[in-house]
C-alpha cells in the first residue's frame, strides 16, 4: 500500500541522482579540458621535447607523462561515455498515469515506486561507474603533473646564469 509521499519520496531520490549525473559531467568536462591542454602543448611542442629529450635523460619522464596522460584520457573519455550509451530511463517516463478507473490508487503508486526504484538504481550504479573512471582519471592526471613538475625541477636549465660562489 504506498502512498503518493513515498512515491515523491522516491522521484526525489531519482532526481538526486540526476543532479549528482550532471555535476559528474561537469567534472569530467573540467578534466577533459585539462589534459587536453597537456597534450596539445606535448604536440604542438614536440619538436623541442625531441631536441631536449635526446641531449638530456629526461626520454624516459616524457614518455611516462605521456602514458599516464593517455591513460587518464581514456578513463575520463569512458566516464564521460559510458551514461550516454546506457539507456537511463527518463523521468518524464516515471510518471505512469492510470489508463482506467479500475486501477486502485495504491496500486497505481506502488507501480510507480517501482519504476522508480528501479530507475534510480540503474542511475546510481551508472553514476558509480562513471564517477569511479573519473576519480583515477583525475589521479592519472595528478600522477602526470607531479611527474612534469619534477622533471621541469631536476631538468639541466642552460638560460640560467651559474650561482656565483663566494
Amino acid at each position: 500500500m504506498a502512498t503518493k509521499e513515498q512515491y515523491e519520496f522516491f522521484k526525489f531520490l531519482y532526481e538526486e541522482e540526476e543532479r549528482r549525473a550532471e555535476r559528474i559531467e561537469k567534472r569530467a568536462t573540467f578534466y577533459f579540458t585539462v589534459i587536453s591542454a597537456f597534450l596539445g602543448a606535448l604536440l604542438f611542442t614536440a619538436e623541442k621535447v625531441a631536441l631536449a629529450t635526446t641531449l638530456t635523460i629526461l626520454k624516459t619522464p616524457v614518455n611516462i607523462f605521456t602514458i599516464i596522460l593517455l591513460a587518464a584520457l581514456a578513463l575520463i573519455v569512458y566516464g564521460m561515455f559510458f551514461r550516454k550509451h546506457h539507456r537511463i530511463v527518463p523521468a518524464a517516463e516515471l510518471s505512469l498515469h492510470p489508463n482506467s478507473k479500475e486501477v486502485d490508487e495504491s496500486v497505481f503508486f506502488d507501480q510507480c515506486i517501482e519504476q522508480c526504484v528501479k530507475a534510480t538504481s540503474d542511475y546510481q550504479h551508472k553514476n558509480e561507474v562513471a564517477a569511479f573512471a573519473l576519480t583515477w582519471g583525475a589521479v592519472l592526471l595528478a600522477a602526470a603533473i607531479m611527474l612534469l613538475l619534477g622533471e621541469f625541477a631536476l631538468a639541466p636549465m642552460p638560460y640560467r646564469s651559474p650561482v656565483p660562489t663566494l
